[in-house]
This record gives C-alpha cells, sequence and structure tokens, in this order.
C-alpha cells in the first residue's frame, strides 16, 4: 500500500513539473496536463488493483495463520495428554515393581513353596507338624525306616527344610530334627564294628561338626538321593561321600 501511494504522490509531482515546464516554454497546458491526469488515473486504479490484491492476499494468509495456530494448539495438547499418560505409566510401572519385590522378598521368607497334597497326605503332615512343631509350610515328602544310633526303631522324615527321627518306643526323647541346610556332608559307611558290613548305615555330619549316625536303611542310596534333591530346591549343595 505504501509503495502505491509513493508511486502516486511521484506520478502528481512528475505531473505538476511538467506542467509548469510547458508554462514556461509556452505550449499549451491544457492538452498535457490531460494527458497526463489520464496517466495519474491509470495508476490510481492500478494502485486500487494492487492494493485490493494485496488485502485479499493478507486475509488469506491471516485465515492460513489462524488454521496454523489451532493445528499447534491442538498439537500442544495432544503433547501435554500423551505427558500426563507416559507419567502414569511410570507411576503404574514404580508401583509393580514395588509390588514385585514384596512378592519375591516374599517368597524368599516363605519358603519353597507348599506341593499340592492329597486328603491321606495332609492328615499326616499334621501329625508331622504337630509331632516335631513346625511351621504350617513344612510338609512331610518322604518317610525312610531306620533305627538310631542306639538300635532305636524308628522313622525318619524328609520335610521341604528339616530332617526329623522319632523311634516309635519312646515319647519324644529320642526325637532328632536339624534343619536340610545345616547338613555339610552325608557319609554313606559311617558306620564302625560288625554293623560296618552290614552297609545300612548312614551320617549326617551338621555344619556345627556333629555327626548323627542312623542304622539300618533300606535302600540307602535312595534315602540319600531324596535328600540331595530336596537340598538342591534350596538352591543347596551337600558333598557326598563313601567314608570319612
Amino acid at each position: 500500500v505504501c509503495v502505491c501511494v509513493c508511486v502516486c504522490v511521484c506520478v502528481c509531482v512528475c505531473v505538476c513539473a511538467r506542467a509548469r515546464g510547458d508554462c514556461e516554454s509556452g505550449v499549451s497546458v491544457t492538452t498535457h496536463t490531460c494527458v497526463y491526469v489520464c496517466r495519474v488515473r491509470v495508476c490510481a486504479v492500478s494502485c486500487c488493483l494492487v492494493v485490493g490484491i494485496l488485502q485479499e492476499d493478507r486475509k488469506a494468509l491471516t485465515e492460513e495463520l489462524a488454521k496454523a495456530q489451532q493445528i499447534i494448539d491442538k498439537l500442544r495438547q495432544d503433547n501435554a495428554k500423551i505427558t500426563q499418560q507416559r507419567d502414569e505409566m511410570v507411576e503404574v510401572n514404580e508401583i509393580l515393581r514395588k509390588q514385585i519385590v514384596k512378592f519375591d522378598s516374599f517368597l524368599e521368607s516363605a519358603g519353597p513353596s507348599t506341593p499340592m497334597r492329597s486328603v491321606k497326605d495332609a492328615k499326616l503332615d499334621q501329625v508331622f507338624r504337630e509331632r516335631f512343631s513346625l511351621p504350617t509350610t513344612e510338609c512331610c515328602l518322604a518317610t525312610f525306616t531306620c533305627t538310631d544310633a542306639n538300635l532305636k526303631h524308628g522313622k525318619m522324615y524328609l520335610s521341604q527344610s528339616y530332617l526329623c527321627f522319632d523311634t516309635h518306643f519312646s515319647l519324644g526323647e529320642a526325637k532328632e530334627m536339624f534343619p536340610i541346610k545345616a547338613i555339610y556332608q552325608i557319609v554313606k559307611t559311617g558306620d564302625e564294628g560288625y554293623m560296618k558290613f552290614l552297609n545300612t548305615a548312614l551320617t549326617f555330619i551338621t555344619e556345627d561338626g556333629k555327626h548323627h549316625l542312623f542304622r539300618c536303611f533300606v535302600g540307602k542310596d535312595a534315602v540319600v538321593e531324596a535328600i540331595v534333591q530336596a537340598a538342591g530346591l534350596l538352591h543347596l549343595t551337600i558333598r557326598v561321600t563313601d567314608d570319612f
């Protein structure tokens, strides 16, 4: 617009100067003035057209700018929603991580999982736990007939975490119980004297250095294998030897 106005002003100045020159030279001013007036009008019309076109372009650009601003505002809103959802997911992930840590701690404190038991086995488990005052998480996985070091006949019980023995002819004074994790070594020929030739004894050596001797096992290799497997479930390793 400013350019068009400047052009019109320049044209008018030129027309006036030319008219003054004509007057000084004696040329008819009217004729030249009419010509230049027509030129000025043409220029004015052209300027008006240019101004109109520029105004339309400005209006179109303003509308495009408004649309672009709306798109930018919508993108900002979407970005804010995505950021909020990301923050919520981070919070949920943190909550789940804490729950997993608590669950892992619970599993570690609870020990090995309790296997599925039949009604008969459940009754045996109850009697077993009451006899040796064990927690409810312990189940009797296997029993082995044997005697203690004094040849008192009884039964050995194997649970997830304990190895227990009780005789059939006492009121509890001959009970023995020690954790599987305390067993350091199992000696297969741990007997002495004439009993050594029967090859039915097992000696369990615990971490405190004590020797627990049991005799008259039937199939003692199977007994050792069962105890070693129970220790494996606790991520433990028991050394097994044929002699001291």
